[in-house]
């Protein structure tokens, strides 16, 4: 069995910060009814090559923002995997997208803040969904960008045992979201 290695995420992120791609079609997709965010949300799902060639189990990457960085995300991971580069595993890519961004990723310290019920969602609901689906070994990632990098950061500072990795890229870390990381 090939194990994660947690110092490969660098890597995983350099390349999905600058790596620019074309449109990669998701492998599938599935709706999920959420109580926490009181609406469907249509995922996206990228599999391994060998997928169903087998019985392997395979870390999951989540994507946020998965409208805009899913096909990034999914082009990276299958350069990095593949059998010339062979820098990271092969993994199933989960694209999450967004149906009210403003409500969904903004880090806030109000009350009732969106971005709470967001977390629920992702940690009640899609991953034991994800879980329950496919063949996942347990490494579980968390990738944002932008706004979508403020809820991976905020997770991380609040719950880190979530996702076993966290790639925070351009995010909206700042002076008024300081207070989550002090």
């Amino acid at each position: 069995m090939q194990r994660t290695n947690i110092r490969q995420i660098p890597l995983l992120l350099l390349v999905l910060t600058v790596l620019a791609g074309g449109s990669i079609a998701a492998d599938g997709q599935f709706t999920i009814s959420s109580k926490a965010l009181k609406e469907d949300r249509i995922i996206s799902v990228s599999l391994p090559e060998d997928y169903e060639s087998g019985e392997r189990k395979y870390p999951v990457l989540y994507v946020l923002d998965g409208e805009w960085v899913f096909d990034y995300a999914v082009g990276t991971v299958k350069f990095l995997s593949n059998d010339v580069a062979g820098r990271i595993p092969k993994m199933i890519v989960v694209g999450v997208p967004n149906t009210d961004r403003a409500r969904d990723l903004s880090v806030t310290l109000q009350k009732g803040a969106g971005y709470v019920n967001f977390l629920k969602f992702l940690e009640t609901e899609l991953k034991p969904l994800v879980e329950k689906r496919y063949r996942t070994n347990g490494f579980d990632v968390i990738y944002g960008w932008s706004s979508g990098g403020g809820v991976a950061g905020h997770f991380f500072a609040s719950n880190p045992s979530v996702f076993d990795g966290y790639i925070e890229s351009g995010s909206g870390v700042g002076r008024r979201s300081s207070k989550f990381y002090s």
